[in-house]
């Protein structure tokens, strides 16, 4: 018997119904060891923060009416799971004591007029913590023998509270606790995003929910880890401008990190990385459509020696172009660089030659471009990107090849003067006029994915 780790975001557990879902998944999954590790309700978190900012105005109430909004949208949770009266009764009674924890926490905020980075961790840490607690009596309630676990009992860290790093060596010292619960529970309940640094509490930062369950697979050496949200797997673009999008059945971590690096609204690299490093696989898995096979992340490596293919493509629009003409007389290379540093939020390319240095920038950061990139005679214009991903791109079957050929040829006046670059053996970069970027994402997603 394995053991799987099963994340559910805040979207997976944001209402009864969601809530049930999740039961469903869980349920089935009767043959391993479970770790089930929740966020917050979704919107929860918002609120928490809001909270944190709100409870220091002396002259305003906007701080209970926020505590008011938490409380009763936990409590109506149990309601509608709980239709047995008396267990509702019996299960909100420790709903109730979480709540009024909270409440005495920020009544003491206001007592001190003080708001710690430590005590704003603690705030924080109550989405998941409710969340958690409705989850566990669900599953009891339903039949379920568990146990709930704290995380902070496992996912050590640093001690910067409101965005800590976890010590991988403690968090792994500490499978003896998880393995000695395993021997009476088939199935333990747990909160994502919190840890602990000598048993206070800290927050993981970014993605957290999903770090800590790469952490928790990382602990035990898991089988599996299950990322189940709100979508069927990391797509080939963006379903809202290509409706035929389809998961990716299988990506890389390094693709999934150069996706992230464009702007693409995928996991955070970073989050799953204990699970891989230990070739734990990770899928993306949608909580409201169980038929879909999802997406699966796996080490680089595992694929190195596979065939050269485009998994997927991200549009970037309003984007920069720049050009400028290399001689004896210029300046440094990285000076170049740090102006463009200082005049753009992200450059996605840049490559020069003994002739031309040529850039790819997004995000202007002031409401216009420097004077100082005209003084240095930089030729700039706008383009749309077209972002192409996979694996061993620069060696790219030509077959692919052909197609892409196939979208210049035909489209090659929605082109940005043919310019394109490999940026690295997981992207290339396709420039096109202004205003063509769509037309063009949807030609290449038909032409490459679809035919």
């Amino acid at each position: 018997m394995g053991i799987k780790v099963l994340k559910f975001g805040g979207t997976s557990v944001a209402n009864s119904y969601a809530m049930q879902k999740a039961f469903d998944i869980v349920a089935s999954n009767n043959k391993d060891k479970t770790i089930v590790v929740l966020s917050a309700c979704s919107g929860i978190t918002d609120k928490l923060i809001s909270l944190s900012e709100t409870c220091l105005q002396k002259n305003s109430n906007e701080y209970e009416k926020i505590l008011n909004e938490i409380e009763k949208h936990h409590l109506k949770l149990v309601f509608e799971l709980f239709w047995d009266p008396d267990k509702a009764t019996t299960y909100m009674k420790s709903i109730n004591f979480i709540l009024q924890s909270l409440r005495q926490l920020i009544e003491g905020v206001r007592i001190l007029d003080e708001l710690t980075a430590k005590v704003k961790a603690e705030i924080l840490s109550y989405g998941e913590i409710l969340s958690t607690n409705v989850f566990y009596h669900y599953l009891l309630f339903r039949g379920f023998l568990c146990f709930l676990l704290d995380a902070r009992e496992i996912i050590e860290t640093d001690n910067f509270h409101t965005n800590a790093k976890p010590n991988l060596l403690k968090i792994e010292q500490n499978r003896e606790k998880i393995l000695k619960i395993f021997q009476n529970y088939d199935l333990i309940v747990t909160q994502g995003f919190i840890g602990s640094w000598k048993k206070e509490t800290t927050l993981l930062g970014r993605g957290g929910s999903d770090f800590s369950a790469s952490l928790f697979a990382y602990s035990v050496d898991a089988d599996e880890v299950q990322i189940w949200t709100d979508v069927d797997g990391i797509m080939s673009a963006d379903p809202r401008l290509i409706p035929s999008a389809k998961p990716i059945k299988t990506i890389t971590m390094d693709e999934v990190a150069e996706l992230s690096f464009f702007g693409a609204k995928v996991l955070h690299p970073e989050t799953v990385k204990p699970a891989v490093i230990k070739n734990i696989p990770v899928k993306v898995l949608n909580t409201f459509n169980t038929d879909s096979l999802g997406t699966t992340i796996v080490s680089s490596n595992s694929l190195r020696n596979h065939a050269p293919t485009i998994n997927s493509m991200i549009l970037l629009e309003n984007c920069y172009f720049l050009k400028k003409s290399l001689d004896l007389n210029s300046k440094n290379i990285a000076y170049y660089i740090s102006l463009l540093n200082d005049n753009f939020d992200k450059l996605l390319k840049i490559s020069f030659n003994q002739n031309y240095l040529y850039a790819i920038a997004k995000g202007e950061k002031y409401t216009s471009i420097d004077e100082s990139l005209t003084t240095e005679d930089f030729f700039v214009d706008r383009v749309d990107v077209l972002a192409f991903f996979g694996n061993n791109l620069s060696k790219t079957d030509s077959r692919t090849i052909g197609k892409l050929m196939k979208i210049i040829t035909k489209h090659g006046d929605k082109l940005f003067n043919h310019f394109y670059f490999i940026v690295s053996e997981k992207s290339i970069l396709l420039l096109a006029e202004q205003g063509e970027g769509k037309l063009l994402l949807q030609e290449c997603h038909s032409t490459l994915f679809e035919q």
